[in-house]
């Protein structure tokens, strides 16, 4: 099994994982992960949904415990639904208010390679366990990249519009959906394209 050396500070089994992944055969031509800073962003569409859920969570259990405690006559039904009718927006609420800092532990656990044969996503679990996506071939020819000012960007292999099986995946930024988040995007996709796709 090839051994990876690279100045990049990657996690012991987050290292592990792409040694694992890398074949014998295979040349190792790149290897990045996603910047925390920007994979962890918090979007105005998180934080206006998000707070909004929340705040509607919040103010509907205030409001049923204060009816609830003005009013003697409620069935004991009634004292026990109305309240439970906001954990689910505070919930979820809280869950998109969450979803960056998630995104940014995500990052530490996500490494991408680009191989002579192949470009690799490789997202390691808390659990150890990898979720590997590898892209290449025909794969590559719907290849989409978005560019920062400053030279970073997304590398998309699967484009942004398609619906993953997965519903958690969904997001525009699920590093298994290309190389998100990373440095130097156009001189990453020049790689891949010189790498991988037929002249």
């Amino acid at each position: 099994m090839p051994t990876v050396s690279t100045p990049l500070d990657l996690a012991p089994d987050v290292r592990a994982g792409v040694e694992r992944e890398l074949r014998d055969d295979e040349t190792l031509i790149w290897l990045g992960t996603p910047r925390a800073d920007l994979l962890g962003r918090v979007t105005p569409g998180e934080l206006v949904i998000g707070m909004t859920m929340f705040v509607v969570g919040v103010a509907w259990l205030v409001m049923s415990l204060l009816i609830l405690q003005a009013r003697q006559n409620i069935s004991a039904a009634a004292s026990v639904v109305f309240p439970l009718i906001a954990v689910p927006f505070v919930l979820l609420g809280a869950l998109i208010l969450t979803g960056p800092r998630r995104r940014r532990r995500l990052s530490r656990r996500t490494a991408y390679m680009l191989t002579d044969r192949r470009a690799v996503g490789i997202v390691v679990t808390g659990r150890g366990e990898a979720d590997v996506r590898h892209w290449s071939g025909s794969a590559l020819d719907t290849m989409q990249r978005t560019e920062h000012a400053d030279g970073s960007g997304d590398l998309y292999f699967e484009p942004p519009g398609e619906r993953p099986e997965d519903p958690a995946r969904a997001t525009q930024r699920d590093p298994r959906r290309g190389f998100m988040c990373i440095d130097e995007v156009a001189t990453v996709e020049r790689l891949v394209r010189d790498a991988l796709t037929p002249p």
